[in-house]
């Protein structure tokens, strides 16, 4: 027994992550949008909105929920793996920390969950934000983030996805006012 508590991880240079990545992030994308256009994204949304009503409706709520938490828990799994190559070595104070943990809930909060661009657009700005603050205030930067995610869930209710969404209606109701 050698005492340690963490692995070693076989690494990969920065180019092979990156296109591992990459192509995860497109299968997640095409895995939503087909999920959204079928039977069992219909089953969801109706969960989403009245589970007992869609238990009520037929659907089989514990085989959906399960169906869809295994979906998304392998591409966690795989993403996950594919970050650890980056590391070299990994264990559970590095693989379960709360920024690795939490930081993806953060981001659909910053950005919304109603439509597929809405997590895509909130963890972009998310990013560029805590990459902004850590360089600008290092000192400072999690009380400063914490005071700017306490005013998106605030004033911001549906994030980012809710101001793109009364912007747009703003644009429509404009621009059919002008004609």
């Amino acid at each position: 027994m050698t005492g340690t508590v963490g692995r070693l991880i076989i690494t990969a240079d920065n180019t092979t992550i990156f296109y591992a990545m990459v192509g995860i992030f497109m299968s997640v994308l095409l895995v939503s949008y087909l999920i959204k256009r079928s039977r069992f994204g219909l089953a969801l949304q109706g969960i989403g909105e009245s589970e007992e009503a869609a238990a009520h409706s037929g659907v089989n709520v514990t085989r959906v929920k399960a169906v869809t938490f295994a979906v998304s828990a392998f591409f966690m799994g795989a993403a996950g793996a594919t970050m650890s190559m980056r590391w070299t070595y990994i264990d559970p104070t590095t693989a379960f920390s709360i920024q690795f943990s939490f930081m993806p809930v953060l981001m659909a909060i910053f950005g919304g969950t109603g439509h597929l661009y809405a997590p895509i657009a909130g963890s972009t700005v998310f990013s560029l934000l805590e990459e902004l603050l850590t360089t600008k205030f290092p000192y400072y930067y999690m009380l400063i983030f914490g005071l700017i995610m306490l005013a998106v869930i605030r004033f911001m209710p549906r994030g980012l996805e809710g101001v793109i969404e009364k912007w747009r209606k703003s644009v429509e109701t404009g621009s059919s006012v002008k004609t």
